[in-house]
Order: C-alpha cells, then structure tokens, then sequence
C-alpha cells in the first residue's frame, strides 16, 4: 500500500473512533454519569495512580522477559520505550503500533538482535493477554448466574477460556524440553523457505525453556497490575452505580477491556465504550460507557508523558 493510501486509512479509523466515541458517550448516559466523577480530584488522581502503576509493571515486565534472551536493558530506559508506546497506541490505529516502536528503538541499541527482541516483545504482550483473561475467568466464576444468564457475557467469558487453553498449549510447547519435540521442530523447519530465520525465533522461544523463573515473575507482575486496575473498576462501578455487587463492576471492566484489545481505532476509541454500555446494560446496568470514558481521561497524563518522550528522542543503550 502507497503512503498516500495508508495516511487516508489512518484518517480513516481516527474519524471512525471519533465518530463512535461521540454516537455512543452521547446516546449513552455515559458523559452524564462520568462528568461528577471526573470533577472529584480523588477518583480521577486513581484512575492516574493506576495508569502510571500499569507503565511501571509493563516496563519491569519487559526487562525481565529481555534478560531471558540475553538482552539487558536499563528500567529507565523500558519505562520511557513502554510510556511512549502507549501515547502511540492511543494516536495511530492498531495495538502493534506500540510494539513495533519498542523493537525499532531496541534494535538500535541492540543490532544482531532482532529476532531476540521481536520474540521477547511478543512473549511480553501474550503475558499481559494471559494474565488479563485469567483474571477474567476468575472473576466470571465469582458472578457465575450474570454469565449464565447473558448471552453476550457467556460468548465473551467461552472466548477468554479457549484463548487461555490456546496460550497454554502454545507456552507448554515452548517450554518443553523434550529432545523429541525440538528435533521434530527442526526436521520441520529444515523444509520451510527462510529456515535460518524461523530457526532462530524457534530458538528464542525454546530458551524461554532455560528461563521459567523469568515468565514466572513476568506472569505475577501482570496479573498484579491487572489486581490493581479491577480495584480501581470496582471503585468506579461503585461510585456509579452504589447498589451493585461485587465483584460485578470489577468482571464486566475487565471484560470491557478484553473486547477493547480490538484495535480497529485509536486505543480502540469508541470501540471500548460501546463494549462496556453493551456488557453494563446485560446486568441491568445503564451508561457504562462512562466508565472507559474515565479512564480515557486518566490515561491522559501518561500519554502526554510518553510523547514528550517521544518528541525529545528515544535513545536506550546497550546495559
């Protein structure tokens, strides 16, 4: 595709998210519900706690999987490429975007690297999927009649689970150590075209293999950011709607969140509200777009830190 092309595709999707974000926080009760708590310092100052927490484990997340791959990064510099990836994220459609910006900055300090790095940032992303869709599971079990009872929430809940079988399966082939399994891989990629190329990511995988303490603590740091963001759901839910049980609030969020993973816009702009009014209105919930309309917000600060880090240049070096 020409730039002309995708430069129009980019407007594209940003008029689209725009376009949505407007139908659905204006149709919706959600500017009406979200607009009090969003004048309240101590909500908002959460929401913005929560962001920067949310950074912090990313970043120590991704220096834990890089070491694994002999890779040493400075956390300074994982939690400016990480700030900075979530402004991207949240400014051009698609969640990749992001994440090709961490390897193209780290290939830089890191040259001969580049299948290492690419590995480590897609084991790094699968952690955090893993991590929020355990959370989900558990979280859905604890409100179990809701699941039963909606047709929507059942789908959803039923994808997470196979989606965590699926990562299960795929991480349990990567760290298995069995000679058999990784000679049938090799016999198998001498056959493909590119085979030096494949050869190394299976590599890279396989020495995930040598380093399980290393997803091990990956895994716990994720699953603690994701703790910490369904207390803030849950401090939300129950601000908005006092009568609701927990943890209610916490499971449909996170549930929110999961099907905003669907990048088609900026950040899944529009994307996410409507999700969350959809989840919401099944427990019988009004307006919780707003939700996601206060947490766009208190993304707001770290985005705007991230591309000053961006805009003053992004340059990690080799620890």
């Amino acid at each position: 595709m020409k730039i002309a092309g995708k430069k129009l595709l980019m407007i594209a999707r940003v008029l689209l998210g725009a376009s949505l974000f407007w139908l659905v926080a204006s149709k919706t009760d959600g500017w009406n519900l979200a607009f009090p708590l969003l004048s309240s310092p101590g909500i908002l100052l959460a929401v913005i706690a929560f962001s920067l927490v949310g950074a912090f484990v990313e970043a120590l997340r991704l220096t834990t999987l890089l070491r694994a791959q002999a890779v040493s990064v400075a956390f300074g510099d994982a939690a400016r490429l990480v700030t900075a990836a979530f402004a991207l994220n949240f400014c051009i459609p698609g969640g990749a975007t992001g994440d090709l910006s961490k390897l193209f900055y780290l290939r830089g300090a890191h040259s001969g690297k580049g299948w290492e790095l690419a590995t480590a940032i897609f084991v790094d992303r699968l952690v955090g999927l893993l991590s929020m869709l355990l959370l989900v599971t558990l979280l859905g079990a604890a409100c179990w009649p809701l699941v039963h009872d909606s047709p929507v929430i059942w789908t959803l809940f039923f994808i997470a689970a196979a989606m965590i079988a699926v990562i299960l399966i795929f991480v349990a082939l990567c760290l298995s150590t069995a000679p058999s399994l990784r000679r049938g891989f090799a016999r198998t990629l001498h056959a493909l075209p590119l085979r030096r190329h494949l050869e190394r990511i299976a590599e890279s995988f396989f020495r995930y293999g040598d380093h399980k303490g290393a997803l091990l603590r990956a895994l716990l740091l994720s699953f603690a950011g994701n703790l910490a963001g369904a207390a803030v759901f849950t401090a939300l839910g129950w601000s908005l709607y006092p009568r609701s049980l927990f943890p209610v609030p916490a499971f449909l969020s996170m549930l929110g969140m999961f099907a905003n993973t669907v990048t088609i816009t900026p950040g899944g702009l529009g994307v996410g509200e409507a999700a969350f009014d959809l989840l919401f209105a099944q427990a019988g919930l009004q307006g919780g777009a707003a939700i996601m309309i206060i947490w766009r917000v208190g993304m707001l600060p770290l985005c705007l830190l991230g591309l000053g880090f961006y805009m003053a240049g992004l340059r990690p070096k080799a620890a």
